[in-house]
């Protein structure tokens, strides 16, 4: 199998509708392949793990930080994740999903069920995160838990300080991804958690290594303006928005 059993009948739709996008949506086609969802689990509010399975993950290579693609469904929406474990010797891969109400993404992740088939492509890198020899700094939130527990499923956290912005529920996950003694902040309404979040930094010692903040875009830019104003060094400091506050998704 090249390609999820759902193509060959859209390529043709497209093409006989004239559609001005069929050469993209063509490209997409033959670039991606195969997956299958093994697994799905509700682990948290709004949040789901699925395993897929599929040739292409026994193909690839993994760090942690790196992005996938997946194709959804027969109308080629795609929606990018960033993996929480990657066996290749089995061909599986593991990802979070988080619900946030908002577009097909969502809605997808909200109906999935074992068996469907997708679209893969990549990986290709997202974030770059310093390696396990390295002290460094990683802030984030609920969206960032599948980043954070690659790194403490590779390497470990040793010289890795974790601080993530969790919803309620959330946190009882952190313990089943090697994150039980990382520092979370309840997420409060309205973004009241960012000055508990500013204070944790504050009180840290960010003298050196390099501080990777993902999740959210506001809070990233919060917290890049505090260590601007604390003198950190731009150099030091790797960004990757995963959402925004009213958007469907993000690149």
């Amino acid at each position: 199998m090249n390609a999820p059993t759902f193509l060959p009948q859209t390529q043709r739709l497209q093409r006989a509708a004239g559609d001005p996008n069929w050469m993209q949506r063509s490209m997409i086609t033959r670039m991606m392949r195969p997956v299958v969802v093994e697994d799905v689990v509700t682990v948290a509010p709004r949040l789901r793990r699925i395993t897929l399975s599929g040739e292409v993950l026994a193909a690839a290579a993994f760090a942690p930080g790196l992005r996938v693609g997946l194709v959804l469904d027969d109308s080629l929406v795609g929606r990018v994740y960033t993996p929480l474990t990657w066996d290749r010797s089995a061909g599986t891969l593991t990802l979070l999903l988080y619900l946030n109400g908002l577009g097909p993404g969502s809605h997808w992740a909200q109906a999935l069920q074992p068996r469907q088939t997708c679209g893969f492509m990549g990986p290709n890198t997202s974030v770059a995160l310093p390696p396990p020899d390295v002290r460094g700094w990683m802030f984030g939130d609920e969206t960032s838990l599948a980043t954070a527990g690659a790194l403490a499923a590779h390497g470990g956290l040793a010289d890795r300080r974790i601080v993530l912005v969790l919803p309620e529920g959330h946190e009882r996950v952190l313990a089943d991804l090697g994150l039980a003694d990382i520092t979370w902040i309840r997420r409060g309404p309205e973004d009241k958690h960012l000055p508990e979040l500013l204070s944790v930094m504050g009180q840290a010692r960010l003298d050196a290594g390099p501080i990777v903040l993902t999740g959210e875009a506001a809070m990233i830019t919060a917290v890049r303006r505090h260590l601007r104003d604390a003198d950190v060094a731009a150099s030091r400091i790797k960004t990757r928005a995963y959402w925004a506050k009213g958007k469907a998704a993000l690149s």
